[in-house]
């Protein structure tokens, strides 16, 4: 794995996960990577591109973006597809008013003359199905102490967390995570407009982009998680929504125990911790404020 496409300066990140799990993490080395079919939001990373969005709005929304970036040319015109960007050139190169308004007859003319086609729509569209049931993503938190993380996603403070560490040396894995961006703006795809941005592009620069906005954005109201992404596709052989990666025992850092944690867990947790020479298990407890306190424990 390239770390060539590392895109932060984190030292770390956080898994939060019931005990049960994370005994199985420690003991296996291995974590899980799912597909989205697998998420428990069904807005996260759409499971259908261009719902109730027809050609004709699509057309309608190119002609208009068109006619915007002919009265304002981009400097960049790294992306667009080789058709509009001569345009773009050309325009570039003489930018009479007459020759603007050439071009801006030319394409409002498009809505008149040809009827809408549905073919890049559901090219994507298909392109999406067969790709979803491919992704693997491994969800990570940039924090072990957010209070609503260890009650939605470590058992009701019954489980723990596990720190990975970005290693250099190791090629990490966690290098190539990146951040969520969250809004509650429309989700890109779902407006004529966004299809219109993506559809002037190459077909490569149309698919990176298709990636990126709908694997790394999710709405305001997740915005507690402070969740970072790393995305990959499941090997040749691999059955089933998601595959178990293997990961070496150097890139672990702290385990932490919820504490409301099982004492037997507990004990399991601390045994397979011995097995991790980067590691301190520190225990969890519930304080008279609103956050967690955190203590080291002597194994």
């Amino acid at each position: 794995m390239s770390l060539e496409k590392c895109s932060h300066n984190k030292e770390s990140f956080y898994k939060y996960m019931s005990a049960s799990t994370a005994k199985i993490v420690l003991s296996t080395k291995r974590l899980r990577w799912s597909s989205p079919t697998e998420f428990n939001d069904p807005f996260d990373v759409p499971r259908e591109l261009g719902l109730h969005i027809t050609p004709k709005k699509i057309m309608e929304a190119i002609v208009e973006r068109q006619i915007y970036l002919f009265k304002n040319l981009p400097d960049d015109l790294t992306g667009y597809n080789s058709k509009f960007k001569t345009i773009l050139d050309a325009l570039k190169n003489n930018n009479e008013p007459e020759l603007v308004d050439e071009f801006i007859t030319s394409v409002r003319g498009i809505l008149e003359e040809e009827s809408p086609s549905s073919f890049s729509l559901d090219q994507y569209r298909k392109y999406w199905d067969e790709l979803i049931p491919e992704m693997r993503i491994l969800c990570l938190s940039e924090s072990y102490s957010k209070t609503s993380m260890w009650n939605h996603y470590a058992d009701g403070y019954k489980g723990a967390v596990i720190e990975f560490l970005c290693d250099d040396e190791l090629d990490s894995a966690w290098k190539l995570a990146k951040p969520i961006n969250y809004s509650d703006d429309a989700p890109f795809l779902s407006t004529a407009e966004g299809w219109a941005k993506m559809l002037m592009l190459t077909q490569e620069a149309a698919a990176n982009m298709l990636f990126d906005v709908s694997m790394y954005s999710k709405s305001l109201d997740w915005a507690y998680e402070g969740e970072w992404r790393i995305s990959s596709f499941k090997r040749p052989d691999d059955k089933g929504s998601y595959t178990d990666y293997g990961f070496n025992e150097k890139e672990v850092g702290n385990l932490y125990l919820g504490p409301f944690m099982e004492p037997e867990a507990k004990a399991a947790l601390i045994y397979e911790a011995k097995n991790y020479r980067n590691m301190n298990v520190i225990e969890s407890f519930i304080g008279n404020g609103r956050n967690l306190s955190f203590t080291p424990i002597n194994c």
